[in-house]
């Protein structure tokens, strides 16, 4: 028996998977949670640590890039895969930095969903699907994401920080999660406005959107 967890923030969304598991005789749902942070605060007191993770990516408040980092930190047996309408580079290389051992999209079938997780447990097989699986093999030829867009005036590692302002970080958690100084972060951010000539994060986080450089 496999034991699972789904970390999903959509109701509807959660109620179609859990009725959806429940027919699949080798899956034990053993948690659900509609966020990242009710997840996180729940984990100590478990009862038993799952197996699995199934983790949103697009989740208001804690992402489910750094859920999966702070559920590593607490409990590193349990497999994390993503689960997404995003296949881009940049959320896949993310979510692998973050810690996570797999990736599934969500227009995937519970039941492909559910083979990969049992040949997992059994055969030692990565959660990917071949699809998932081939870009994250050309993730790991080309050494990263290939984010820099060929119309972008801004460098890598600006569109880079771009990306995480658009997704709520703030300076000290880019900071962190690219592991250089605050001081770095804010002369990163302020060539960026510079060089698209705004004076926000809003307006920078909008020519971003328009421009299609992010991921959201």
């Amino acid at each position: 028996m496999i034991t699972l967890m789904v970390i999903e923030d959509n109701s509807t969304q959660l109620k179609s998977l859990i009725e959806e598991f429940h027919y699949i005789d080798f899956i034990d749902l053993v948690y659900c949670f509609r966020s990242g942070e009710e997840c996180i605060s729940s984990l100590p007191n478990f009862s038993e640590i799952p197996d699995f993770a199934l983790v949103d990516v697009q989740m208001p408040g804690l992402s489910g890039v750094e859920t999966v980092r702070q559920i590593k930190a607490v409990a590193p047996s349990i497999q994390c895969i993503m689960f997404s309408v995003l296949d881009d580079e940049f959320t896949l290389y993310q979510s692998i930095q973050a810690g996570a051992s797999g990736y599934f999209l969500k227009e995937d079938a519970i039941e492909t969903i559910s083979h990969h997780l049992k040949m997992v447990k059994e055969f030692g097989a990565l959660p990917f699907t071949q699809r998932m699986a081939r870009k994250a093999l050309d993730l790991i030829k080309k050494g990263g994401p290939s984010i820099q867009n060929e119309d972008s005036v801004l460098s890598s590692r600006e569109l880079e920080v771009l990306q995480l302002l658009a997704e709520g970080d703030n300076a000290q958690q880019i900071a962190d999660k690219l592991f250089v100084s605050f001081h770095t972060v804010r002369k990163h951010m302020m060539n960026i406005y510079g060089k698209l000539e705004v004076n926000s994060k809003t307006e920078a986080i909008k020519m971003g959107i328009k421009n299609r450089w992010l991921n959201l």
